[in-house]
């Protein structure tokens, strides 16, 4: 992952995460060298509200349940 935000990529962690356990989560990215760019919101430039509802705006996504932890972080 390290090498897609050298070039220009950027990361959102979408959780159904909540509290001290999404704040775990957070931690546990920042201590893999994961740097996220927003955790559960868009990033600012794709805010948008519609009827009280946002979407996560993304190229690319990946679900823990495709892929292993360690395979998503090489």
């Amino acid at each position: 992952m390290a090498a897609q935000k050298k070039l220009g990529h950027r990361i959102i962690l979408w959780t159904c995460r909540e509290g001290t356990i999404l704040w775990d989560a957070v931690r546990w990215c920042q201590r893999n060298g994961l740097e996220l760019d927003a955790v559960n919101e868009n990033l600012p430039e794709n805010k948008f509200n519609y009827l009280g509802k946002s979407k996560i705006l993304a190229d690319v996504y990946i679900d823990d349940k495709s892929k292993s932890i360690p395979e998503m972080i090489k």
